[in-house]
């Protein structure tokens, strides 16, 4: 059976202490999943809010905390049970940077195995996501990046994916941290290997690999991703 599919790709535009909404397309069909990525840029991972959904109540699947004001990711998935668009909330953590990543995926899915990675050295441009393994063959793997605490000079894109990954999504840059999103579709069951990014300077870093299963049956990932529309709901200014 073919790897799970990407059927549409939601990311925020803003991401400077608003909540911000976004909105599946009306082909979002019962039985779809969506493995939803969040992260913020500071203060800690218990403060963090956690995302919600008109589809039903997010399963936390994973979290990878870099440090305490440092930022942190977290990832989870929600089977969809009914028909039409559906909105997934990522919340404001308040006076903190947000971004939010969410990935349709028009089959059932499982995860098989989650795994996190930080450095704080602040040493480093090439950030490493830890190696997953798989249960059985024809696996997505899907990776976050989470490059933190950058005080001065950006550049955008400031992540280059791994030259055997897709690119999904790289959010809003904000003035102190970026989030990258790639998958790749993995054919053998057992460990993955590691995955390495490129951050445009040296800082600290947290990555989050998931390994997704999806049931017989799932539609290979042959068309280009679908940026949704989203909207933006103010919450505060810092």
């Amino acid at each position: 059976m073919p790897a799970p599919a990407i059927s549409e790709t939601l990311k925020t535009s803003n991401g400077r202490f608003t909540t911000e909404v976004l909105t599946t397309s009306a082909g979002t069909a019962a039985g779809d999943t969506l493995v939803i990525f969040y992260a913020s840029d500071f203060f800690s991972l218990a403060t963090m809010p956690d995302v919600t959904s008109s589809a039903g109540t997010p399963t936390l699947e994973h979290t990878t905390e870099v440090g305490t004001n440092l930022g942190h990711i977290k990832a989870y998935t929600l089977a969809v049970t009914s028909s039409g668009s559906k909105t997934v909330t990522i919340p404001a953590h308040v006076d903190c940077d947000i971004f939010g990543v969410v990935l349709r995926i028009p089959a059932a899915i499982t995860v098989d195995d989650h795994q996190g990675q930080i450095d704080t050295t602040e040493t480093l441009t090439a950030h490493v996501a830890p190696s997953v393994t798989t249960l059985g063959a024809d696996r997505l793997l899907a990776i976050a990046w989470l490059g933190t605490n950058v005080n001065t000079g950006w550049s955008n894109p400031p992540y280059t994916a791994p030259g055997s990954m897709t690119e999904r999504a790289q959010p809003h840059s904000s003035p102190y941290a970026a989030l990258m999103v790639a998958t790749q579709e993995i054919s053998a069951s057992g460990a993955t290997g590691t995955r390495t990014a490129t951050f445009f300077r040296a800082e600290s870093y947290g990555a989050a690999s998931l390994a997704l299963a999806g049931p017989a049956g799932a539609a290979s990932d042959l068309g280009p991703t679908t940026y949704a529309r989203r909207r933006r709901v103010p919450l505060l200014v810092r």
